[in-house]
């Protein structure tokens, strides 16, 4: 949950989140004319989640959650996992996510989209199976049904205490 808080406050647009990513433009297909024909434009961003779960493999979970706070390793290898499994994006060929974008006629507006997906995507993957957030009347249900059982355990202690003691 801390991490998924912390995520979604990150900004992949930087230059030290991009260490991990391969962002290659490539030409843009449909209407345009002659500027779709001559330029570059469609962002396709790729990620390398090999890299991240080895760089990972080594460390233990604790000591990587306070890496992937204070460090460039800003994608947990369990999330990595299943980006593999769940994720449309993912190319098994390469261990990768592979994204790309070319609703502007600007490459940096496409690479800035295509890295907005990836962060939305990745968030929403990361946060999907997180448990909702317990309500104070539910914790307060919980604590009446303990204090029933503890007071039924008590009385059939009572109970046995006092077969025992008329003997």
């Amino acid at each position: 949950r801390c991490w998924a808080a912390a995520f979604a406050q990150k900004n992949l647009t930087q230059e030290q989140n991009q260490q991990e990513m391969h962002i290659s433009f490539t030409r843009s297909s449909g209407p345009g004319g002659q500027h779709v024909n001559k330029t570059s434009s469609k962002a396709v961003v790729r990620l390398d989640l090999k890299n991240i779960v080895a760089a990972a493999a080594d460390q233990d979970a604790a000591a990587a959650m306070d890496k992937v706070v204070n460090s460039q390793r800003w994608l947990l290898p369990t999330i990595c996992k299943r980006l593999a499994s769940v994720s449309p994006y993912y190319v098994a060929n390469t261990h990768s996510l592979q994204l790309s974008s070319s609703k502007s006629r600007s490459a940096h507006a496409n690479l800035a989209d295509a890295l907005s997906k990836l962060h939305a995507h990745i968030h929403q993957v990361a946060s999907s199976d997180l448990p909702g957030e317990t309500s104070d009347e539910q914790r307060a249900h919980v604590r009446r049904l303990e204090d029933r059982e503890k007071r039924k355990i008590k009385a059939v202690k009572e109970k046995r205490k006092d077969l025992k003691k008329g003997r």
